[in-house]
């Protein structure tokens, strides 16, 4: 992991801890990145679908700091 991917991943996991109870999920495809705060339930290819998604780590965990989306706002 690179310097940034490390800084982003720490400041994702703090945000987690002070507003999630610590969860936040992390997915990497074979085309890119999914992320989201929270647990996912129930139609998990649904929630996965509402994650927000990076062609790279830096940009995914970039985009989820910027725009903080959780699985118990997710379309059910």
């Amino acid at each position: 992991m690179t310097k940034k991917e490390v800084e982003l991943l720490t400041k994702v996991q703090e945000h987690a801890n002070l507003h999630y109870d610590g969860h936040f999920v992390l997915m990497k495809f074979t085309g890119n990145w999914r992320t989201c705060f929270g647990t996912p339930s129930g139609d998990c290819r649904n929630q996965i679908h509402q994650m927000i998604e990076g062609n790279s780590l830096e940009e995914c965990l970039t985009k989820l700091l910027a725009e903080p989306v959780s699985t118990y706002n997710f379309d059910m």
